[in-house]
């Protein structure tokens, strides 16, 4: 099993200087470079709400027994919704991201002030994704049960 190591590299290029790599061997490290990095970053990851410059990723779990993480792409459709408030809200969906749980880090992560405009914003919790629907949760930006959890 793959551990992380690269020791049998170390080997190959101390036992014969200008050894070149079969495709075959390359292929290799690149796949455990790629599971190291896989490992690094969604491992790191819980499931919530994330900003990566303007785009914004609701990050959850496969439904399976396994729990992986994947990341969905909130995408803005048009024409607006309105509020208890009379004002207009944009209406959204979130779209799969291929790849894109890969490029997400904890850093992404929306922090108290971000969550706020947003849960006001677009109504969802930046916590679980959810739709906010009570007015104190929406001015949260975050619901009751996430609120206990965080």
């Amino acid at each position: 099993m793959y551990e992380g190591r690269f020791d049998f590299l170390i080997d190959l290029q101390m036992r014969a200087r200008g050894y070149r790599l079969s495709n075959g061997q390359i292929k290799a490290v690149l796949n455990c470079m790629l599971q190291d990095m896989a490992r690094n970053r969604v491992g790191t990851l819980e499931p919530g709400m994330y900003q990566v410059g303007e785009d914004i990723y609701k990050v959850q779990a496969t439904r399976d027994a396994r729990k992986n993480l994947y990341a969905k792409r909130l995408v803005v459709i048009g024409g607006n919704r309105l509020n208890d408030d009379s004002e207009a809200i944009e209406h959204f969906d979130f779209e799969y991201a291929p790849g894109a749980i890969k490029m997400l880090t904890a850093a992404d992560r929306m922090d108290v002030d971000t969550a706020k405009a947003f849960g006001i914003r677009y109504g969802i919790c930046c916590y679980c994704g959810k739709r906010l629907k009570d007015a104190k949760s929406v001015s949260l930006g975050i619901g009751p049960v996430c609120l206990k959890r965080v």
